[in-house]
């Protein structure tokens, strides 16, 4: 007579009469035993090695899509604020990222004007209507001066 086992945790079987469990794939985790499927890690967090039975946590400013093998950092214009999240979050209205996994989004200077959502600079943004941008000749500046929304002719 022949007796099954259950699949120990960290591996699984979706075959009948299986004589060996698999190891659950990097990306994926089995917490419990005898299961016939693993699951896939959340967002924001991995398992970079096959057979776990949790998925680790990214770390501040990175994050990641459901399944990863690993984590990447925040990219322009968005952060990640802690271990928790489960999504990197674009920078709101009037704050900007300039950095690449950024925990936080610092404010804008004040101007005559609406921002943009996941600004990656202090320099995205939109006149209010009836004024326009004014060129700068190309040049970076290090503060928006207030005058680059004028008022239109």
């Amino acid at each position: 007579r022949v007796y099954c086992q259950p699949c120990s945790a960290g591996r699984f079987s979706d075959r009948r009469g299986a004589l060996i469990c698999d190891a659950c794939p990097v990306g994926f985790f089995g917490n419990d035993t005898g299961i016939s499927a693993c699951f896939a890690c959340a967002a924001c967090r991995f398992a970079d090695i096959g057979g776990g039975t949790t998925c680790s946590p990214c770390q501040v400013g990175t994050c990641n899509e459901v399944g990863a093998t690993s984590c990447w950092a925040a990219k322009l214009g968005y952060y990640s604020p802690s271990q928790a999240s489960d999504r990197c979050l674009p920078c709101e209205l009037g704050r900007f990222s300039a950095l690449s996994q950024a925990t936080a989004c610092t404010a804008c200077p004040k101007i005559v004007g609406t921002w943009f959502f996941a600004s990656s600079n202090d320099r995205q943004f939109l006149c209010r209507s009836g004024r326009h941008r004014v060129a700068r000749s190309g040049v970076e500046l290090d503060v928006v001066p207030a005058d680059i929304c004028v008022q239109c002719r």
